[in-house]
C-alpha cells in the first residue's frame, strides 16, 4: 500500500523533471549549506588552543628528550674518562668481585632466602661502597689507592658473606635430607 504522495509522484514524475530552477535559488541553496557546514567559531577555537598547545607540549617533550639523551651521553663519556683513569688490576678486581656477589645473590634468590640480618649487612656494605665510589670521583688521585683498596675489601666482605650463607644453606639441606632418608630407612 503505497501512499497516495508516493503514487501522484511516480504518475507525474515527467512533470517534475521538466523544470529547472533559477540561478539565484541555487546559489541561495549552496550559501545556506555552506554555512550549515562550517562549524561555529566557538567550536573553532578550542580546537585551535587544542592543536597549539599540543605544539607546545610535542616541543616541551623534544627538549626534555633531548636534555635527557645529551646528560646521558655526557655521563656515559665521563664514567668511560673515569673507567680509563683507574689501574687496570682494580678494574679487573672489580669485575671478578661483582660476578661473585651477583651470581650468589642470584643463588640466594632461587633459593628464595631471607634472612632480614644478613640481607641488611649487604645492603649496608653495599651503601658504603657506593659512598667509597662517590670519593673516588672527588678525590685528588694520592688517596685514590686507599680508597680502592676499600673498595676491593668491601667486595671481598660481601662475598665472604654471601659464600658462608650459602654454604650453611647447603649443609642444612644436606642434613635435612639424610635426616627424612634415615628415616625411611627405620
Amino acid at each position: 500500500m503505497k501512499d497516495n504522495l508516493e503514487k501522484y509522484i511516480e504518475q507525474n514524475r515527467a512533470g517534475f523533471d521538466s523544470e529547472i530552477p533559477n540561478l539565484k535559488l541555487w546559489a541561495t541553496i549552496e550559501k545556506n549549506l555552506n554555512k550549515e557546514v562550517e562549524q561555529p567559531k566557538a567550536i573553532q577555537r578550542p580546537r585551535k588552543k587544542i592543536w597549539k598547545l599540543m605544539r607546545i607540549a610535542s616541543a616541551v617533550l623534544l627538549l626534555l628528550l633531548a636534555g635527557a639523551m645529551g646528560g646521558s651521553y655526557f655521563t656515559n663519556k665521563m664514567n668511560q674518562n673515569q673507567q680509563a683513569s683507574l689501574p687496570l688490576e682494580f678494574v679487573e678486581l672489580k669485575g671478578f668481585y661483582e660476578g661473585q656477589i651477583n651470581q650468589g645473590i642470584s643463588q640466594l634468590t632461587a633459593l628464595e632466602y631471607d634472612d632480614k640480618e644478613v640481607l641488611t649487612d649487604l645492603k649496608q656494605l653495599e651503601e658504603v661502597y657506593e659512598e667509597l665510589n662517590k670519593e673516588l670521583e672527588n678525590n685528588p688521585t694520592k688517596s685514590k689507592e686507599q680508597i680502592m683498596e676499600a673498595m676491593i675489601e668491601n667486595y671481598r666482605s660481601r662475598a665472604a658473606i654471601l659464600e658462608l650463607v650459602l654454604e650453611r644453606i647447603k649443609k642444612n639441606y644436606s642434613n635435612d635430607s639424610k635426616e627424612k632418608n634415615y628415616g625411611k630407612s627405620i
